[in-house]
């Protein structure tokens, strides 16, 4: 008989064997947890490239494939990650940066709202900066890294 080279306990093991390698325990990455593309393309049994037609509302995916991926889209709860997708090198982003000077200022919490709000509407994302009127600060958030 052989020694086990470790003992774990059964809930341990239960968990284990639910986690795809590389995959977190819901089928996600083991970063964020949540379902990939690559997930989505295993549940639905077709490949990468047809779940990003399907995502991407492109031609060439037959009804009944395109059913099977929405399907799988939401047994996983399959969301897209905008901002992973505007890392891509050569895509135009979709993420708006706004430098106030005080975020406390009501006069600029009401700008950055509105502004939010536009660029919500238009599908952007808005990540916002205060310089606290600091000149200096301001500079550096201007740069470019």
């Amino acid at each position: 008989m052989t020694k086990p080279r470790s003992i774990i306990s059964a809930a341990a093991a239960a968990r284990a064997s639910a986690i795809v390698p590389g995959r977190g325990a819901a089928g996600g990455s083991w970063r964020s947890g949540r379902p990939t593309l690559r997930d989505v393309a295993a549940r639905a049994n077709v490949s990468f490239k047809t779940v990003s037609r399907v995502v991407n509302n492109e031609p060439r995916v037959r009804p009944e494939t395109a059913d099977r991926v929405r399907q799988a889209v939401r047994d996983l709860g399959f969301s897209r990650n905008y901002i992973a997708r505007s890392l891509k090198h050569g895509v135009s982003s979709a993420t708006i940066g706004l430098v106030i000077a005080d975020v406390s200022n009501p006069f600029f919490a009401a700008i950055a709202r509105a502004v939010e709000e536009v660029a919500r509407e238009r599908g952007h994302l808005l990540v916002t900066t205060s310089t606290d009127e600091d000149p200096d600060r301001e500079r550096q958030r201007h740069r470019r890294p």
